[in-house]
């Protein structure tokens, strides 16, 4: 029942052979991020299928993320290389930005390494109990730290520090370890 002007859109159909994802880089993050680095790709509707895709853009304006907050984001645009039936226009996706690939190193989730004396310490699994080992680390990630010295392959590291409570203070050696019940 319209009546269209010259010039107004009547339809717009997308083009689904070439797919994009936009995604946000936190402020403290964004100087890591270049147009060209590669990026995995996984739709939210879709945990078992990764896509492949290249940062074709990365925004040089920053904005808030959203009203309530202070935090500055920057837009990432990422060109998917692959194609598929289940990508469809308006998906959530979750998107990892490889900044860097090192190859052929130990490493170990950040939970297992621990800061004592200004030293880098893990605690080694030795029978039933642990053993502080010094540690020499390299770089690291959101979840892991590649340790270049301290420990080798197949080594069973503590993920937290066992020396501590569950309530955070300090376990002592002489503590009581037998259980008491009440008397009937």
């Amino acid at each position: 029942g319209d009546t269209p002007w010259p010039g107004q859109p009547v339809i717009s159909l997308p083009d689904l052979s070439a797919m994009e994802s936009k995604t946000f880089v936190n402020e403290v993050d964004v100087s890591r991020i270049k147009k060209g680095l590669h990026v995995g790709i996984t739709l939210d509707a879709f945990q078992d299928s990764t896509f492949d895709g290249v940062i074709s853009n990365v925004a040089s304006l920053g904005t808030t993320k959203d009203r309530n907050s202070n935090i500055k984001v920057f837009e990432v645009f990422v060109d998917i290389n692959s194609h598929s039936d289940i990508l469809k226009p308006g998906m959530t996706t979750s998107n990892k930005i490889i900044i860097n690939n090192i190859a052929n190193v130990l490493f170990v989730p950040q939970e297992a390494v621990f800061e004592k004396d200004g030293k880098e310490v893990v605690y080694l699994r030795n029978g039933s109990g642990f053993d502080e080992q010094p540690v020499e680390i390299g770089q690291k990630s959101n979840d892991y730290i590649v340790i270049k010295k301290g420990i080798k392959d197949g080594d069973l590291v503590a993920l937290r520090d066992p020396n501590l409570k569950l309530d955070g203070s300090e376990a002592s050696s002489s503590e009581n370890k037998t259980a008491n019940f009440p008397a009937r």
